[in-house]
């Protein structure tokens, strides 16, 4: 029963990832991101990542499709430069889909296991509980100063993104 939803959300996620892709209009396109991102987060599910589902869905699906938004907002372009319709409606479908569809083949050749192996994260986990806890206890112990690090560039990111709104506004 678990492989006719992993289908069926891969598909969901294939799907939407080419009408991303193939969209004229950036605001369909954004929509479209959005199915892709609730598609990911279902199939993370599906794998017991739980806290990756929901960062999947808070960050990703709110928070960068969100700036995305604003971006379109913010932004009016004098020209766009566009690709030829051609390339967009019937190449790339067709090289997207021969690629697929080779990466199928490999793993149905190599016999790829879909449910994954048992291995000494999953005995971890049982031993301090959820996924959640184990990502916590290994980024606040092990990876406190690349994770201090990350936020600080974050921070600065944000910080340089607000004084060059507005010095464009003013």
């Amino acid at each position: 029963m678990s492989y006719i939803f992993f289908i069926i959300f891969s598909l969901i996620a294939i799907v939407s990832a080419i009408r991303v892709v193939c969209t004229k209009q950036l605001v369909h396109a954004i929509l479209w991101l959005v199915v892709t991102f609730l598609s990911t987060a279902c199939l993370f599910v599906m794998l017991h990542a739980e806290f990756l589902a929901a960062v999947q869905v808070l960050v990703y699906t709110g928070a960068i499709i969100i700036l995305y938004v604003f971006a379109i907002m913010l932004t009016t372009p004098k020209e766009a430069k566009t690709i030829p319709q051609f390339y967009v409606r019937k190449i790339m479908p067709i090289v997207l889909g021969v690629l697929f569809f080779f990466q199928l083949a490999v793993m149905v050749l190599t016999r790829f296991d879909f449910i994954g192996k048992k291995g000494d994260l999953v005995a971890m986990m049982s031993k301090w509980g959820g996924n959640a806890e184990v990502l916590g206890k290994f980024l606040y112990t092990d990876y406190i100063l690349p994770f201090e690090l990350v936020s600080i560039i974050l921070l600065v990111a944000i910080i340089g993104a607000v004084v060059l709104a507005i010095r464009r506004s003013s």
